[in-house]
């Protein structure tokens, strides 16, 4: 194991490297994705956010959308409840697309929605871009946790309640969904909304009217799901320094910044990993820039 400063660290379109020793984090042009072929799992246009990223980032990727029927691993409306983890169905989306094109990548992404885990009474989102390479053997997940988003649901007894959501939610180039019998999902006119309430309401009381958050109805979900898509292409272009293979990148963070006063370790972060996916080999990377955490964090002097 390796401890480097965190303000070592230059970045430039090309490496990752120490300005005071020779150790380098190689974010370099490699060859292992050149002229090969990925596929995406997806049935909402998540092609649109996930291969400029790509291109911008030079991968040598070519995308190419894979026919796999995405809601069957779960939907937000409950239709359909996804099984597994995060993690585990963005892998599942990326074995169906390989087993349904015949190519050795695919890739996925997966988004989660509920309340932030460290700003209370606070929704986030966080989303995934995973890429799977049988060929070279790797798993590289990017990720993106956003308290930037939308999500939200309301019971409405009235027209007017239900457009006054809507507004407050982007409406209408974010779409909403309106849960009567049927569900009416992606509806961005006022027309349609208000049709699909004034039915809903006609069956019931009261009515749930909430945000759409598949990927081709929310603007705002997709800047996320972008941000995740550049932690990969990152993390791609990022060699292993012990097995030479993409994927190397930030991992979790190293609690443990001694506070001002006494001394003591806090909860506060003191840096992070460095970790590479695939053969687990790991490098600590300490923050020079704030050497002691502020007495409020600490346990002791703030009980």
């Amino acid at each position: 194991m390796v401890t480097l400063p965190l303000e070592w660290f230059l970045v430039t379109q090309n490496s990752v490297y120490s300005a005071e020793s020779t150790y380098l984090f190689k974010k370099m042009t490699h060859t292992s994705f050149q002229n090969r072929m990925a596929a995406l799992a997806t049935i909402h246009a998540k092609e649109k956010i996930i291969a400029p990223i790509f291109e911008q980032y030079n991968i040598g990727l070519q995308i190419r959308v894979a026919s796999v029927d995405t809601d069957s691993f779960g939907t937000f409306t409950g239709e359909t409840e996804r099984e597994g983890s995060q993690i585990e169905t963005a892998r599942m989306k990326c074995m169906a697309a390989i087993e349904q094109t015949g190519l050795s990548i695919g890739i996925a992404s997966e988004g989660a929605f509920g309340p932030h885990p460290s700003i209370p009474f606070v929704a986030a989102n966080v989303e995934i871009v995973m890429l799977k390479d049988t060929k070279l053997g790797i798993e590289v997940c990017g990720q993106h946790l956003t308290a930037a988003t939308n999500f939200s649901s309301q019971k409405v007894n009235s027209v007017e309640a239900a457009l006054e959501f809507a507004d407050s939610a982007g409406f209408p180039s974010h779409g909403v969904i309106v849960r009567g019998n049927p569900i009416i999902k992606g509806i961005h006119d006022y027309e349609t909304l208000t049709f699909a309430v004034s039915q809903a309401l006609a069956q019931q009381p009261l009515v749930q009217i909430e945000t759409d958050m598949r990927a081709m109805h929310n603007p705002t979900r997709c800047r996320a799901i972008a941000a995740a898509a550049a932690d990969l292409a990152e993390r791609l272009m990022t060699l292993c320094p012990h097995c030479r293979r993409p994927g190397f990148g930030r991992g979790a963070s190293i609690q443990g910044l001694p506070c001002n006063w006494c001394g003591l370790p806090t909860q506060e972060a003191k840096g992070y990993w460095m970790e590479c996916p695939t053969c687990q080999y790991r490098e600590e990377v300490l923050n020079i820039s704030e050497q002691y955490a502020d007495p409020a964090c600490c346990m002791f002097c703030n009980p």
